[in-house]
């Protein structure tokens, strides 16, 4: 079952970004308690609470989006369970109100990502590259003041993944150097609706796309 947030990542073109974890508690806090951009007005340095601006320049966003708050949970995954919600606790209340409504789930070891229940999840395992695939996207254009929808078709590149529970799934990325997603990985993964055209044809179906990744060797 699919349990979506309405925080959960809408279908973007954006290539993956590679997110380096965090060690331990204190390195997180250090990171992410850092002031925010220039215009975090209510942002402060060292004060123990952590905003959105300190979130999403902490991630490498401009804002605090779903795709902030996916490289918020990739970043704090190696930790343990109760020190993970130590880091969470530090978010401003309203920040933190809105990570834990993105339902991101962190898939135990070995756990295949098709049993992840929600939007997005924080898997590990081993991907390899199995070729190039063609997903299909709807852009809108304006013909004179008129918005149009029109499809079109954009190059992935098609993994296997395989979390070590004897499943192997097909995953997808926005990157022409696929290379940088394949070893032992630990990926945010999205999962959206989509048509690829290497998998069956025309058939709208459900697939994960990697929003982020950390290398994990």
């Amino acid at each position: 079952m699919n349990s979506r947030s309405r925080y959960a990542p809408q279908f973007v073109e954006v290539s993956p970004r590679r997110v380096t974890p965090y060690a331990t508690v204190r390195g997180a806090l250090a990171a992410l308690d850092n002031g925010g951009h220039w215009w975090s007005f209510t942002a402060r340095k060292g004060d123990e609470r952590i905003d959105a601006g300190e979130l999403a320049r902490a991630t490498g966003e401009m804002s605090s989006t779903p795709r902030a708050f996916l490289g918020f949970e990739l970043a704090i995954a190696g930790l343990a369970p109760d020190e993970r919600d130590e880091v969470r606790a530090k978010l401003a209340p309203s920040l933190r109100r809105r990570v834990a409504a993105a339902k991101i789930a962190h898939l135990e070891a070995g756990a295949a990502l098709e049993t992840c229940g929600t939007s997005s999840c924080i898997a590990a395992g081993k991907a390899r590259i199995v070729g190039k695939a063609a997903v299909v996207v709807t852009r809108i254009i304006l013909i004179g003041k008129m918005p149009m929808p029109v499809e079109a078709e954009v190059e992935y590149t098609e993994l296997e993944f395989d979390a070590g529970g004897g499943a192997k799934e097909r995953v997808f990325a926005r990157t022409s150097t696929g290379s940088r997603l394949a070893g032992r990985m630990r990926y945010a993964v999205a999962f959206q609706r989509a048509r690829v055209r290497s998998v069956r044809g025309g058939e709208e179906l459900r697939h994960a796309f990697v929003w982020a990744y950390s290398p994990l060797e």
